[in-house]
C-alpha cells in the first residue's frame, strides 16, 4: 500500500490545526483547564535552543541580582574563554506564577509537544508537577520531544509553503493522572477506526469483555456527542482521552496530525488503513508478555542517559566523550560495536550466538552511568551550580511533603533485619566526607566539619518514628476532630500496647547537603529557597532560626510553631540502676563515640539521662508529673519577637497549642504587626483535650479577643481558627477573599454574629470549603448564598442548631458534605437533606459526588430518604467505628439493598466506585463487595481501615474481586481524601 494512501496529504493550515491553541478554545469544557502565554518573549525561543541544562536568571523566585548565576562562586575553573549567554523573563516567569497560584501546580508544553521524557527531573512522586517558573523551564531545557516544537523544519515537514508560526507556552493544571485509563483513537476520513491502550503497562482490567465493550461504547458516545460536530481541522485526526474511574465519561488529553510523526501504539498504520467497520477496534496490552508491555527499564531512559554512553567501555572521559559526540551516529555505532563483539565471541571464543550477544551487551554496559562511578572522582562536581541548585531544592520539597504527609504507617517498615552495628550505614556529620574539587585536581575539597557555632545544624531537630497513629484532639461529644493530623498525644499507643522508638537524629536536608563539601555548601547556604521553612517545636534554638532567616534572603516564609509536643518524663525508680541514656544507646548502636553526644547536644540541647520512653506511660504519673510542652510561653514569646520584624515575608503561618496561655502569647504578638502583606495561609490551633464547658469561654483571663495585623493581611485565601477567637468583626478586613474557611471549638461567647459571618461569607465570592466543627454563627438566622461552595463540613453541632443553619445555605454548587453527628436523634434533620433545598429544585444531596459519614444518628427510613438522594456520588465514606450499633448496622445494610420501588434508580449510590469504610470484619466486607458486584455496579476502590479484622484469607479475595483494594490508617483521613483527579470540581463538562 503506497504512503500516500496510508497516510493523507497534510498542508500548513492542516498541521496548525493540532496546535494547542487552535482547538482547546472549542473544547475547553472537557479538558484539562489550561492557560496559552502567547506570544512568547523573543528570546525564549533562543534560550531553548541553548545548549546545557540551566534555568533562566530570576526564575527560581530569587532576585535577578541575587542569582546564583551572577556570582563568581570562588570556583576558578569555571570557563571563562566561552562565557555562557545569559537569560531572563521577568515577564513570563510572572505569568507562570500567577498560573502556579491559579491551579496550584501545572505541567507545561509548548504548540504540540509536553517534556514528557524529561519527567524524572522532577520527585517521581508527582512526575511533571511544576510549582515554579524554574520546574517549567527545566522540564522544557530537559526534553527532548520539545525540539519538534522550535524547530520550524520539523513543524512543517512535508509541507509546500510552512505558514506563520508562533511559538507558545501552555500552562495545564496538574493532576496526578492514572495512565491505565488513558487511550489514543484514530479517526480517518471522519470515521472512528480504532482505540488503543496508551500506557505500554500490563492492567489485569483490560481483559474483561465487558470493560472493553464499555470503553468502545464510552469513546465513540463521546467522539460522537463532544468532537465530531466541532472538530474543524483535517478529516484525519487522532486524539487522547483520559477516562473516568467508571470508564463512563472522558476527557480530552489533545489532538494529533494522522501522521507518521504521532505513535499507532498497539496498531501500525496499514493495520488502521484495513480497517473499515462501523464499530472501532480495541487494542490493548492483554498480558505482561506481550510484545509491547513495558520492560523494568526506566521510560523515556534514552534521554535520562545517552545512549553514547553505554559505548563508555574504553574508559574515556568526559572531554573525549563531548568531542566525538556530534560526529557518532548512535544507532549504527551501537548496533555495529554489538554485532562486532559478538562475532568476535562466536569465532574467537567459540561461544553459542545467544551467549555471544549477552556477553557483548554486558560489556558495552559495564560503564552504565546507573552503576556507581569508579576512581578518586567525583562527577557530581561537574554540574552546573544551577542544576545543583535545583536538585537540593527538589530536596528540601520532597522532605516537606513527607512532613506534611507524616510518617508511614509503621507496617513492614522496623528494619528489624538490618544489622545495626554497621558503622559504614551509621551518620556521623563528623565524619570526612571527601569528594573531589571542581577543577579536577585530585585533591578534596574542605570537609565541612560539625561544630557548636554551626548554627544551621542546631536549627534541626530529633524526629520520632512511631509506629501507629495518635488520637486527635477530643471534641466536646467525646469523639477525635474530624481530618485531624493526630500525632501529638501519646495516649494511644500505650493503650493499643505498641511502643514508641527512640528518638533518632534528624537533619533537614538542607543541613545535610551543606556539609558534604565546600562547593556544595556554597551553592546551598547562596541559594535562599532552600531556607524558607521554619519550624518551631522545642528541639531549635534561636540562633538558629536567626541564621536561616538571614539566609532566606527576604523571600517569602512558611513558618510553623508547634507548641504541643511534650518531653520525655523519667520514671521514679529508686531500687534499680540509672539506664543509660538515649544518645548513649544510640552511639553505641551505630558503632560511634563521644561526637554523637556532641552532636546530639547542638541540635536538641543536652542530652538527660532517662529511662527507656517505651517504659512507662504519662498519664499513669501524678497530675503535676505530667509532661510540659516543650515551648513554654517563654519560649513562644521569644520566638514571636524574633519572627515579627519579618512579618512582611510570611506566605503562611500556623500555629499550634495545648494550653492557650501560649497562644495569648502569639495573640499579644500578631496584634502589634503592623501588617502581612504576603500571608496567604493562616492557621491558629488550640488542642484542648479535656473541656465540658460549652457556654463561656475558659479562662476568663485570657479571653480577650485580638486584631491581628491591624487588620492588614489582604491576602489571605485559607484560614482556619480552632479553639480560638479573635475580634471578629474587625477582623473582617482580612477574613474575606477567602478559598477555604475553618471554624472549630468555639464556645457560644465567643463565636461570630450571624450578621459578621454572612460578611465573611459574601465578601468571599470564590470561597469553595467552609467547616464548622462545634461552632458558627450565633444570633438570627437569615438567607445567606454560597455559590462557589464545594465542600461543607458539619461535625458537634447540636441537632437544634444544624437544622436552621443548613436551611438558611444556598448552595447550587455543593459536591462534598461531610457529617459527624452525635449523641441526639437527627432524623428531621435527615429528612430536611433528603427534601428540597433552599433555592434549589433538588435536594442538597443530589447534586453531592462525595458523601462522608462519621456520624448521623437517625431512624431506619431516614436513613434509607438520605440514601435515595445519593444518586451522583463516586465516592463514600462511612466510619462505622464511630457509630452506634444501629447506626452501622443501618447504613452498611443500605449498602447492600436495592431502592425502593419509588426511587428514580434501582438501588442506592448507583454510581458508587470508591468506598472507604471502617468498623467491618472480613466476611461483612466479602458480603458486600458480592451484593455491589450482583446488582451491576461493583467496587472499583475499597480502603479499609487497618484496625478492621481483616485476615489473609480475606485480603486475598478482597484483592481478586477488587480493582483496588487497600488499608488505610483511621488518623490519617485527611491525607486520604483521594482527589477526583481530574474529576468533580476540578474540571467542568458540558
Amino acid at each position: 500500500m503506497s504512503r500516500r494512501a496510508v497516510f493523507p496529504p497534510l498542508n500548513s493550515s492542516d498541521i496548525l490545526a493540532f496546535q494547542f491553541s487552535s482547538w482547546y478554545p472549542t473544547f475547553a469544557s472537557v479538558s484539562i483547564k489550561s492557560t496559552i502565554i502567547r506570544p512568547t518573549p523573543s528570546e525564549f525561543e533562543e534560550y531553548l535552543h541553548e545548549d546545557g541544562v540551566f534555568v533562566p536568571e530570576g526564575a527560581d523566585d530569587v532576585a535577578i541580582e541575587s542569582s546564583l548565576s551572577d556570582k563568581g562562586d570562588g570556583d576558578e575553573d569555571e570557563d571563562e574563554d566561552a562565557p555562557r549567554r545569559t537569560y531572563a523573563f521577568p515577564e513570563l516567569d510572572e505569568k507562570i506564577r500567577e498560573c502556579i497560584k491559579t491551579y496550584g501546580a501545572v505541567f507545561p508544553k509548548l504548540n504540540f509537544s509536553s517534556p514528557q521524557d524529561a519527567s524524572w527531573v522532577l520527585p517521581a512522586s508527582s512526575p511533571l508537577k511544576c510549582t515554579s517558573p524554574a520546574d517549567v523551564y527545566m522540564l522544557l531545557k530537559s526534553s527532548d520531544f520539545i525540539t519538534h516544537d522550535i524547530t520550524r523544519a520539523s513543524v512543517f515537514e512535508g509541507c509546500n509553503a510552512p505558514a506563520e508560526y508562533q511559538l507558545e507556552l501552555v500552562l495545564r493544571k496538574w493532576y496526578p493522572v492514572d495512565k491505565s485509563r488513558e487511550v489514543r483513537c484514530f479517526v480517518r476520513d471522519d470515521k472512528l477506526l480504532g482505540i488503543s491502550q496508551r500506557d505500554s503497562n500490563f492492567y489485569e482490567f483490560w481483559n474483561d469483555p465487558a470493560t472493553q465493550q464499555k470503553v468502545v461504547a464510552t469513546v465513540k458516545d463521546f467522539w460522537e456527542s463532544k468532537i465530531r460536530q466541532k472538530w474543524t481541522g483535517p478529516r484525519d485526526y487522532i486524539f487522547d482521552l483520559l477516562l473516568t474511574r467508571d470508564l463512563t465519561r472522558a476527557h480530552i488529553i489533545d489532538f494529533n496530525p494522522f501522521a507518521p510523526r504521532t505513535d499507532a501504539l498497539l496498531f501500525t498504520y496499514d493495520n488502521l488503513a484495513g480497517l473499515d467497520g462501523d464499530t472501532p477496534e480495541l487494542r490493548v496490552i492483554d498480558s505482561a508478555a506481550h510484545p509491547a508491555a513495558s520492560s523494568t527499564a526506566p521510560a523515556n531512559q534514552h534521554n535520562m542517559v545517552p545512549f553514547e554512553a553505554l559505548a563508555l567501555s574504553s574508559g574515556v572521559d568526559i572531554d573525549a566523550f563531548a568531542e566525538r559526540h556530534d560526529a557518532m551516529d548512535l544507532e549504527t555505532e551501537l548496533t555495529n560495536q554489538l554485532a562486532e563483539r559478538a562475532k568476535r565471541y562466536i569465532t574467537e571464543k567459540g561461544m553459542d550466538p545467544t551467549t555471544a550477544m549477552q556477553t557483548a551487551q554486558a560489556e558495552l554496559l559495564k560503564n552504565n552511568p546507573y552503576n556507581p562511578p569508579t576512581g578518586d572522582k567525583c562527577p557530581v562536581n561537574n554540574l552546573p551550580v544551577e542544576l545543583l541548585t535545583h536538585i537540593f531544592q527538589l530536596g528540601c520539597q520532597i522532605e516537606a511533603e513527607e512532613e506534611e504527609n507524616g510518617p508511614d504507617d509503621g507496617y513492614g517498615d522496623d528494619d528489624d533485619d538490618e544489622d545495626e552495628d554497621d558503622e559504614e550505614d551509621a551518620l556521623n556529620l563528623n565524619d570526612g566526607w571527601e569528594t573531589d574539587s571542581e577543577d579536577g585536581d585530585g585533591e578534596a575539597d574542605e570537609v565541612i566539619e560539625v561544630d557548636e557555632d554551626d548554627e544551621d545544624v542546631r536549627m534541626s531537630s530529633p524526629k520520632k518514628k512511631k509506629r501507629g497513629k495518635l488520637p486527635a484532639p477530643e471534641s466536646p461529644g467525646g469523639r477525635p476532630a474530624p481530618d485531624s493530623d493526630s500525632e501529638d498525644d501519646e495516649d494511644d499507643d500505650f493503650r493499643d500496647g505498641e511502643e514508641i522508638e527512640d528518638e533518632e537524629p534528624f537533619f533537614p536536608f538542607q543541613v545535610l547537603v551543606s556539609h558534604v563539601c565546600k562547593k556544595w555548601r556554597s551553592v546551598a547556604l547562596d541559594d535562599p529557597t532552600l531556607w524558607t521553612r521554619l519550624r518551631f517545636d522545642g528541639h531549635m534554638k534561636l540562633p538558629a532560626a536567626t541564621e536561616w532567616l538571614k539566609r532566606s534572603n527576604g523571600l517569602p516564609l512558611e513558618i510553623y510553631i508547634d507548641a504541643t509536643h511534650s518531653h520525655d518524663h523519667p520514671v521514679p525508680d529508686p531500687v534499680t540502676s540509672e539506664p543509660p541514656s538515649f544518645v548513649q544507646s544510640l552511639a553505641a548502636s551505630m558503632g560511634i563515640n563521644i561526637n554523637i553526644n556532641m552532636l546530639m547536644a547542638q541540635v536538641g540541647g543536652p542530652a538527660p539521662v532517662v529511662a527507656p520512653v517505651q517504659t512507662f506511660n504519662p498519664h499513669d504519673l501524678p497530675p503535676m508529673a505530667r509532661p510540659e510542652p516543650c515551648l513554654s510561653a517563654q519560649d513562644v514569646r521569644e520566638i514571636m519577637a524574633l519572627l515579627a520584624p519579618h512579618v512582611a515575608q510570611w506566605r503562611l503561618f500556623e500555629v499550634t497549642v495545648e494550653n492557650y496561655d501560649r497562644m495569648f502569647v502569639v495573640l499579644e504578638s500578631l496584634a502589634e504587626c503592623p501588617g502581612a502583606p504576603l500571608l496567604e495561609d493562616f492557621g491558629l490551633y488550640h488542642y484542648e483535650q479535656e473541656s465540658e464547658e460549652t457556654e463561656h469561654f475558659q479562662p476568663a483571663a485570657l479571653s480577650k479577643a485580638f486584631l491581628p495585623f491591624h487588620g492588614n493581611a489582604p491576602n489571605i485565601k485559607n484560614a482556619a481558627l480552632w479553639g480560638v477567637h479573635v475580634d471578629w468583626t474587625a477582623s473582617l478586613s482580612f477574613l474575606q477573599n477567602l478559598n477555604e474557611l475553618e471554624l472549630a471549638y468555639h464556645v457560644r461567647d465567643v463565636r461570630p454574629t450571624f450578621e459578621t459571618f454572612r460578611e465573611m461569607i459574601t465578601r468571599s465570592p470564590q470561597l469553595t470549603h467552609l467547616s464548622l466543627c462545634f461552632s458558627g454563627p450565633t444570633g438570627d438566622l437569615e438567607v445567606i448564598e454560597i455559590p462557589t461552595l464545594q465542600k461543607l463540613v458539619l461535625c458537634y453541632l447540636e441537632r437544634d442548631y444544624i437544622k436552621p443553619l443548613v436551611g438558611s445555605f444556598v448552595l447550587p454548587a455543593l459536591e462534598e458534605l461531610t457529617l459527624d453527628l452525635a449523641d441526639e436523634d437527627f432524623t428531621e434533620f435527615a429528612e430536611q437533606l433528603a427534601g428540597r433545598g433552599k433555592g434549589l429544585s433538588r435536594s442538597l444531596l443530589a447534586g453531592l459526588t462525595r458523601f462522608k459519614i462519621d456520624g448521623l444518628p437517625c431512624s431506619d427510613a431516614a436513613a434509607a430518604l438520605v440514601f435515595g438522594q445519593l444518586e451522583n456520588v463516586h465516592k463514600l465514606l462511612l466510619n462505622c467505628d464511630f457509630l452506634d450499633e444501629e447506626e452501622r448496622e443501618r447504613f452498611y445494610k443500605l449498602l447492600l439493598k436495592a431502592s425502593p420501588v419509588s426511587a428514580t434508580t434501582p438501588m442506592y449510590l448507583p454510581k458508587l466506585d470508591f468506598l472507604r469504610i471502617a468498623g467491618l470484619d472480613g466476611d461483612e466486607l466479602q458480603t458486600l463487595v458480592k451484593a455491589r458486584k450482583a446488582m451491576k455496579v461493583p467496587l472499583a476502590q475499597l480502603w479499609v481501615s487497618t484496625r478492621d479484622e481483616v485476615d489473609s484469607k480475606d485480603d486475598e479475595w478482597l484483592k481478586k474481586n477488587v480493582e483496588t483494594f487497600d488499608y488505610y490508617e483511621p488518623s490519617d483521613e485527611s491525607d486520604l481524601e483521594m482527589d477526583d483527579e481530574i474529576e468533580g470540581e476540578e474540571m467542568d463538562q458540558d
